[in-house]
């Protein structure tokens, strides 16, 4: 598992740059989570929870793409960003389970916005990794 965890070749040029911009996203994700924790809690327990397990996560999605091109990092990368902005567009939306529909707010659109780098750094560094090494996938 681990030779199809880390491409040997990824640690240099623009697959760089993109997981700095992933992990960037990752960390500043993790961040706006941490802080909105306990108003999130407050509003209802499981939302208080689904809003630690996300800051958790995109905290160690951060790391991962720190320390090398982890695919695992990307993976759990992309699923988290699509889960909460999902979360926020029902949140806003149709509400979530117990709870009517909040407002749009700056702060999750920014949120919304870092998912989608997260995502497009992703996809960029997919097709980089298809274009140089078809078999590495």
């Amino acid at each position: 598992m681990a030779a199809m965890r880390l491409v040997p070749a990824m640690g240099q040029g623009r697959h760089r740059r993109l997981r700095g911009i992933g992990a960037a996203a990752a960390a500043t994700l993790a961040g706006i989570h941490v802080d909105r924790l306990m108003h999130a809690a407050r509003e209802a327990a499981y939302l208080g929870v689904l809003f630690g397990v996300a800051a958790a996560s995109f905290g160690w999605v951060a790391v991962q793409l720190l320390r090398g091109d982890d695919i695992e990092g990307w993976v759990a990368g992309v699923a988290l960003a699509l889960g909460v902005a999902t979360g926020y567009v029902l949140s806003c939306t149709i509400g979530l389970p117990g709870l009517s529909p909040e407002p749009w707010s700056g702060l999750g659109n920014t949120s919304t916005s870092l998912a989608a780098v997260l995502l497009i750094a992703a996809t960029a560094r997919s097709r980089i990794l298809a274009s140089e090494h078809p078999s590495a996938l």
